[in-house]
């Protein structure tokens, strides 16, 4: 049930046909609340529609009606997002789904046979390439529900702390959770992206992963673009804190050498569990210019601190076109942006220039 209040918190008006109904209904944008949708339907538990501050459900047959009172988005560092309904019955519920570990760690008390259970399927869904999800419920006592709901309301209409008091708030209010499940929705590459990643690679550009998944699953979507490659020897470099990195960097460095970790002709690749942080800190190290490409609103940092931003629109919602310098609809165009508009953008650049410079010598010449 709780798929159903989490996923039905934004509204676009596009078909939707929800085991094999023909009826046009408003639908959230993302394949992962379809899927999660889906889900609840085939358990019974199918959303009807959404007005302002309602949410309409068909329980099992039954018709209700829940009222949204309040909604903690989700971002790159949160994580998770949440929201608040008053259920028919009067009880003020807060469900919230998110990343494995910012669910764990806010869990009211769970067995760790449990945990460790729960941790495992989480991990297997990770390594067959799966996208994973936690999900967790708490039922607020009225009396905390008041006092905190006073302070988001002060907050929402305050334009300049909104953000940072938003934050605040949902830490004491998301807490003392219940373990609902998890879910593993299928991440599926769009068309021709290992093509488009081996023209990169080919071209001499260094392609980086940045990605919040699991590590398994972050393998798994290298592999299945191309990036990694079953020959190429694999290091892995999860370490929490900088002296175990430090560690680990010269055990590989021992166990390769020197020699092959200071090649430069040597075809390497990467992926990382950061976005923004690290395209700082290529700015900040590597020569050359740095392009970031994302579709999802975690990706809106990452995209708005590149030299150049690009955001793919579409399933994901508008949030990275937005923050972006271009806009395509699917990746493999990032090919024809980069070596035919970006190549037809540097000669006309060069031209331009050449002609500002002649002109300049001329009118000095007269003068």
């Amino acid at each position: 049930m709780s798929f159903v209040p989490c996923s039905s918190r934004r509204r676009i008006r596009r078909p939707w046909n929800l085991r094999g109904s023909t009826k046009q209904n408003v639908f959230p944008g993302t394949d992962d609340e379809h899927a999660l949708l889906e889900l609840a339907a085939d358990a019974g538990f199918v959303f009807k529609r959404r007005a302002p501050g309602k949410c309409f459900v068909n329980v099992l047959g039954t018709a209700l009606e829940y009222d949204l009172v309040a909604i903690l988005e989700f971002d790159s560092e949160r994580k998770r997002m949440s929201v608040i309904v008053r259920e028919p019955g009067g009880k003020i519920k807060l469900y919230i789904k998110g990343a494995d570990q910012k669910i764990f760690e806010r869990l009211k008390s769970v067995s760790q046979k449990e945990l460790k259970r729960t941790a495992g399927h989480l991990q297997q869904f990770a390594i067959g390439g799966y996208r994973t999800l936690c999900f967790a419920v708490r039922t607020i006592e009225m009396a905390t529900f008041n006092a905190w709901y006073k302070e988001y309301l002060k907050t929402i209409n305050d334009p300049v702390k909104r953000k940072t008091r938003l934050a605040e708030l949902a830490e004491v209010i998301e807490k003392e959770l219940v373990l609902i499940g998890v879910s593993a929705i299928e991440d599926r590459l769009q068309k021709y992206v290992p093509e488009t990643v081996g023209r990169l690679v080919s071209a001499g550009i260094r392609v980086w992963v940045l990605t919040g998944d699991k590590l398994e699953t972050a393998v798994n979507i290298g592999n299945s673009c191309h990036l990694l490659s079953a020959k190429a020897p694999m290091m892995v470099l999860s370490s929490n804190s900088a002296q175990r990195a430090k560690e680990d960097l010269a055990k590989y460095a021992r166990l390769l050498g020197e020699k092959v970790l200071s090649r430069r002709d040597q075809q390497l690749s990467l992926i990382v569990d950061a976005t923004a942080a690290v395209t700082r800190l290529l700015k900040a190290n590597v020569c050359g210019a740095v392009l970031a490409i994302g579709d999802g609103a975690n990706d809106v940092a990452m995209l708005q601190e590149a030299d150049v931003g690009v955001g793919i629109a579409g399933q994901e919602g508008m949030q990275a076109a937005l923050a972006s310098d271009y806009t395509i609809t699917q990746f493999h165009h990032l090919d024809r942006l980069l070596f035919v508009h970006g190549t037809l953008s540097l000669f006309r650049t060069s031209k331009c220039i050449l002609l500002a410079l002649y002109k300049n010598v001329l009118e000095t010449c007269v003068l």
